[in-house]
């Protein structure tokens, strides 16, 4: 079998594997403490996200104006947008994010690199 094959397992086979990983669960979980919503502690958790196609070079400037308004920690934009939210957001403290390949992601890893 292929790696590109699907697995096809029985329904004992799905039972036991279901049942074993749900045995080795751990008895507690670590707690991580979350900061307040509306606080800018939170809002250094959110990277502030547009990926359309579409998009215009309006809706990336208000992205980047609401990015340093709320003071998130990223932004999130296609390849083409990145220099302009660089622009924008200089001297903030916002930083800029960028997919590769999306939304596809079929390329292969030599050209995302």
């Amino acid at each position: 079998m292929t790696s590109q094959e699907p697995l096809h397992y029985s329904e004992e086979k799905w039972e036991a594997t279901v049942n074993d990983a749900y045995n080795n669960l751990p008895a507690e979980y670590p707690t991580y403490p979350c900061p307040d919503p509306g606080s800018t502690d939170f809002a250094q958790l959110i990277d502030h996200t547009l990926l359309k196609l579409d998009a215009t070079a309006e809706q990336i400037d208000k992205l980047c104006e609401e990015a340093r308004e709320y003071r998130f920690k990223t932004v999130c934009v296609r390849l083409d947008w990145v220099s302009r939210c660089v622009a924008n957001l200089r001297g903030s403290d916002v930083g800029v994010a960028c997919v590769i390949d999306f939304h596809k992601g079929s390329a292969p890893t030599a050209a995302k690199v």
